[in-house]
């Protein structure tokens, strides 16, 4: 309860009036705005881009380009081996879970959109603010990475400033910089591959920061102030253990009699199980005796066919007075480490719309010197994991629309 207003209510009332001050300014500003169109039906744009030239930060990005020039060098640097390496992991991820959804259909799988007003299985609800804040500071951060590393460069720097993603209304804000793409196509095939890892590069680095943060401060402070009563789960198939039992969605508290506090513990658990033990599950709703069936992974372990959801968790009597500004900041910390990992490694995509798809285009013009047969090879990689992703969205949504509308 917020100011008398139940959570989840304060949150979608606080996301309309966002999206409509969001509107109103980018209104105010329409005749300095550019859009440009990612779909369009005839010529009424339907998912478009809202982008507003400013010239903020552009002197900051010069300051540091000239005073750290040459470590900026290096972080680009490493940024390209990152970048190389995150693209090769990102693309065999991506068929691995093509694979995994017609040899595994039994295991929940498919891609998701992070938009607010969303369970995300295993992390839990994602609020509005705790969306727009992360995604506020992952594209300042990233933009701004890839300001400073053209100017070291000397790479001008036209524009910075701010936008919005929008499907027929804006609904998510963005920044962006605006290198010279003539003085680009000028420099060399390491400043450029420079310039567009830098910004990937740069939310892999504050996820890793924020991982550290919170294994050496937050949970240490989480021992301290919190309690664990087992962890929410859902039934992922009829015809596991699980459902044969009769266990229905619930909480998890206990396994073979020993007191489960969070999900951690019962994986650790669960791997000293075997396939076709008997095991007895303790929930909310009461006890269930059930035989494991073969792990997916690994046949030798023993699996009983559940997603995990979210560990429950409570603040200690004593600290309770702070439990609503610890939780929303403990929140926040654990999306910005997630939403960073997933930006920077999904830019790192060898897809034309992305910082990866860039660097690849460039790789490929490098070794592959007739046009027409590197344009061939960039198209056709678009398309590949274009297609991925696309069928995958459809495997996770299509199915929903379908129960929706009650087909």
């Amino acid at each position: 309860m917020l100011f008398g207003i139940d959570f989840l209510n304060f949150d979608k009332l606080s996301a309309i009036i966002f999206l409509i001050l969001m509107s109103i300014f980018l209104y105010l500003k329409r005749k300095n705005l550019d859009l440009q169109p990612i779909i369009k039906i005839g010529t009424i744009p339907i998912m478009y881009v809202l982008l507003l030239r400013t010239k903020i930060g552009l002197k900051l990005m010069d300051s540091i380009a000239k005073n750290f020039r040459g470590l900026v060098k290096l972080f680009g640097y490493i940024a390209i081996g990152v970048g190389y390496l995150g693209m090769i992991l990102t693309s065999a991820m991506m068929v691995f879970s093509v694979v995994l959804l017609f040899t595994k259909p039994e295991i929940e799988n498919g891609a998701a959109l992070l938009l607010p007003f969303t369970n995300i299985p295993g992390l839990g609800y994602l609020s509005f603010w705790h969306f727009i804040i992360s995604i506020l500071i992952i594209a300042t951060i990233h933009e701004f990475a890839h300001g400073v590393v053209a100017r070291a460069y000397d790479i001008k720097v036209k524009n910075s400033g701010v936008g919005a993603l929008s499907l027929l209304i804006p609904f998510i804000p963005l920044a962006f910089v605006e290198p010279d793409e003539e003085e680009m196509k000028t420099k060399n095939a390491t400043a450029q591959l420079s310039v567009f890892a830098a910004g990937p590069f740069i939310n892999i680095v504050l996820s890793i920061i924020i991982a550290i943060f919170i294994a050496t401060v937050v949970t240490p402070f989480d021992d301290k102030i919190l309690e664990y009563d087992g962890f929410s789960y859902k039934i992922i198939n009829e015809s596991y253990p699980s459902a044969i039992s009769g266990m229905t969605d619930s909480t998890l508290v206990s396994l073979n009699g020993e007191p489960i506090e969070h999900f951690t513990i019962f994986q650790d658990k669960m791997k000293s199980i075997k396939a076709n033990e008997k095991i007895t599950i303790g929930t909310k709703d009461g006890n269930y005796s059930l035989i494991t069936t073969s792990s997916p992974n690994n046949a030798s372990l023993g699996f009983i066919g559940i997603q995990p959801i979210e560990n429950n968790v409570f603040v200690k009597e004593e600290y309770k007075k702070y439990s609503t500004s610890y939780f929303w900041l403990r929140g926040l910390l654990k999306w910005l480490f997630n939403l960073n990992l997933l930006v920077g490694l999904f830019n790192l995509l060898p897809l034309l719309v992305v910082d990866g798809g860039r660097m690849f285009q460039i790789t490929v013009k490098k070794v592959f010197k007739k046009k027409k047969t590197s344009d061939f090879i960039i198209k056709i990689m678009a398309l590949f994991l274009g297609s991925i992703i696309l069928g995958m969205l459809m495997w996770t949504y299509v199915p929903k629309l379908i129960g929706l509308f009650g087909f």
